[in-house]
């Protein structure tokens, strides 16, 4: 029990048991020795370099380091943001401006999202390349409403991954249940992991659905790794975000075996490392999905289909999204007594109004007619504002149409709404239960509708 499960070494080696860069922060130095721990790190890397972007979606801290920056992309433009683990997203200089062109010492634009952001990139830049950047002329600061969707690659799957999951199991094992995995016959993982082999990953690990048998706290950020013993065959099941589902196929297993889970939750930062991952019994008979032969067939539905996999990350994600940025925001409106003070507050909070009425636009399903309005709104404001306005003049009734233009006017709309819930909040006391975000989208609702009404009063 004291060498490392690969070897006859001794243990010296700490080794996370879920990784630190996913928010793991109970170690074991009793499972691998300080070579084999080193061999098996590119799976951590893996891991993270497939799905470690929803780490930073969800605010999740590594236990060691800092959370690395996320970069997404405007697929129109090409630009490229990075998003900090708090939600802030910035224009990125260094991927957007080539190298050569900044150390050619010619005069050159570069747009930047605040001073802070170019005084950070100017300094390291400097260091790094040993040359001197002298600001010539600061352009005029802007505030603008992002509208533009950026995207952000994230990939399950493949070779590796399959393997990085085989790691991930087998590390687990033997921290939660060595003389278990001491039992089994490590020679095929030993070789799928540690050598370049004949054997293939793939006919052991098998996508599935999340099983029946595990809970699913859908207000949770959670992962779950279980293990269940059927017809003599001990199987792993990963289930990362509780959205992706793996099941592993570990080895023959003929002696007596508690199925247990462990639910991970990563947001979990208490200074005692158990309370992050919880283990529970699981019933003795339970049977296993396992079809690794349907596996490309299923990726090919995911493909082809609605995508109900990432469909259900997405959920996950917005429902965290909003209730970060509702306690940010109500933390700040407490300290804001004023009706100017809470407009000024708002102005400078437009996006979370846009990306509100974005919202209620692609899922407010039971009116189409707001949706509609909403979608014209946001889409075509300009083309149809002028159009009208144009129309209008004509008829030389300019005031009398003024509320029409106003109504289909993005800007316009969006002040009015700042108008709006600065006067509520001025007017009430915040919660403790508060959910601003309902607000903002009641309030939308409300000025949609009085809009709507008053463009039907007139036909043009």
């Amino acid at each position: 029990m004291n060498n490392c499960i690969f070897c006859k070494n001794k243990e010296r080696s700490a080794e996370h048991v879920f990784p630190s860069s996913f928010g793991g922060r109970l170690t074991n130095k009793n499972i691998y020795c300080e070579e084999h721990n080193s061999d098996l790190g590119i799976y951590v890397d893996t891991l993270d370099s497939q799905i470690g972007a929803i780490n930073n979606l969800f605010g999740i801290e590594p236990d060691r380091g800092k959370a690395k920056p996320i970069k997404l992309k405007d697929s129109k433009t090409g630009e490229i943001y990075t998003r900090d683990i708090n939600g802030s997203i910035s224009l990125s200089i260094t991927d957007n401006i080539p190298i050569d062109k900044i150390i050619s010492g010619k005069p050159i634009d570069i747009l930047t999202s605040s001073f802070e952001d170019f005084n950070k990139f100017k300094q390291k830049f400097q260091k790094e390349h040993n040359i001197k950047i002298e600001v010539l002329n600061k352009g005029e600061i802007s505030r603008e409403i992002m509208k533009k969707p950026l995207t952000l690659k994230i990939s399950f799957g493949g070779k590796d991954f399959f393997k990085a999951t085989l790691y991930l199991l087998v590390t687990f094992l033997a921290h939660y249940s060595k003389e278990t995995l001491l039992k089994l016959n490590l020679d095929n993982i030993k070789e799928l992991l540690l050598y370049n082999t004949e054997l293939s990953i793939f006919d052991i690990v098998s996508l599935e659905n999340y099983p029946s048998f595990l809970n699913d706290d859908e207000s949770q950020v959670e992962h779950s790794i279980a293990f269940v013993k059927d017809n003599n065959i001990l199987y792993g099941i990963v289930s990362y975000f509780n959205v992706v589902t793996y099941t592993v196929k570990i080895g023959e297993y003929i002696d007596e075996f508690e199925n247990f889970v462990v639910y991970i939750h990563p947001l979990d930062t208490s200074l005692n490392p158990n309370n992050s991952m919880k283990k529970e019994l699981l019933p003795i008979e339970l049977n296993i999905e396992f079809n690794p032969a349907l596996h490309k067939a299923k990726i090919e539905n995911i493909i082809n289909g609605s995508n109900p996999i990432m469909n259900k990350l997405g959920e996950k994600l917005s429902r965290f999204e909003n209730n970060r940025q509702n306690e940010i925001l109500k933390n700040e409106i407490k300290n804001l007594k004023s009706e100017d003070e809470l407009l000024d507050f708002w102005k400078s909070n437009q996006q979370h109004i846009y990306n509100a009425v974005i919202f209620i636009r692609d899922n407010f399903e039971n009116d189409n007619l707001i949706r509609n309005y909403l979608n014209i709104l946001v889409k075509e404001e300009s083309l149809i504002s002028d159009d009208i306005r144009y129309k209008i003049e004509l008829s030389n009734v300019l005031e009398l149409f003024q509320p029409i233009i106003e109504s289909l006017n993005l800007s316009g709309f969006i002040n009015r709404l700042c108008l709006d819930l600065a006067k509520k909040y001025a007017q009430k006391k915040i919660r403790e239960d508060e959910d601003v975000f309902q607000q903002i989208i009641e309030a939308i609702l409300s000025l949609s509708y009085n809009n709507l009404h008053t463009i039907r009063k007139f036909k043009i």
